[in-house]
């Protein structure tokens, strides 16, 4: 699994790919939608609690239904623009997901059940480096004593860098579009207007 800075990093992407969010400064929204990001490692908390920390990981709350759950209910609690609060919340949820599956696992079953319901397949595709975690059934000692280990550090440089490049890519492409956007109605509202009878550069009848 990758660590919480690049789950956060990922939620920070979607809001920059948005942008409106930074612009309006929004900040109940970005909660939600950096929060939504880290949510489904709930699991682990309830296994902490239970001293089996790997006990609930990457079942339920690593799903296609726990997004479309999350979905309607930070949807709700954004207040204003609840569908597009939603939908925001939507993409950060299940982006942990999809970096789950993109990660690699030495834990079976590997993978994350991605489209549960549609489908119980587990996707496990291993192409970057996860932080270590423990094994099934680790004591909660074990747990924490795998997660801080120095061969987590190495992991958490590439994260970090995948991270800014991730931020910074989607911040970009946000604001192209957008620019691409507001060019749109100047572009026409100028081209009606030279159409109208007694604008400059208007040809005479």
């Amino acid at each position: 699994m990758p660590s919480p800075m690049l789950h956060a990093a990922a939620g920070a992407a979607i809001l920059a790919l948005e942008r409106r969010s930074w612009q309006e400064r929004r900040w109940r929204l970005a909660a939600l939608v950096l929060t939504a990001a880290l949510l489904p490692d709930l699991d682990l908390l309830a296994g902490l609690l239970l001293r089996d920390p790997n006990r609930f990981h990457a079942d339920f709350t690593h799903t296609l239904g726990f997004a479309l759950l999350v979905a309607p209910v930070f949807g709700l609690a954004a207040g204003a623009k609840r569908l597009r609060a939603g939908i925001l919340c939507f993409a950060a949820s299940f982006a942990h997901n999809a970096l789950d599956a993109l990660t690699s696992d030495a834990r079976e079953p590997l993978g994350v059940s991605l489209f549960w319901p549609v489908t119980d397949a587990r996707v496990s595709l291993s192409v970057l480096p996860g932080v270590r975690h423990g094994f099934d059934g680790a004591t909660v000692s074990e747990f924490f004593r795998e997660v801080f280990s120095l061969a987590n550090l190495r992991t958490l440089g590439i994260e970090f860098v995948i991270g800014v490049l991730l931020v910074a890519a989607s911040w970009a492409i946000g604001a192209a579009w957008h620019r691409r956007r507001a060019r749109g109605p100047a572009r026409s509202k100028s081209t009606g207007g030279a159409n109208e009878p007694g604008v400059a550069g208007a040809r005479p009848e």
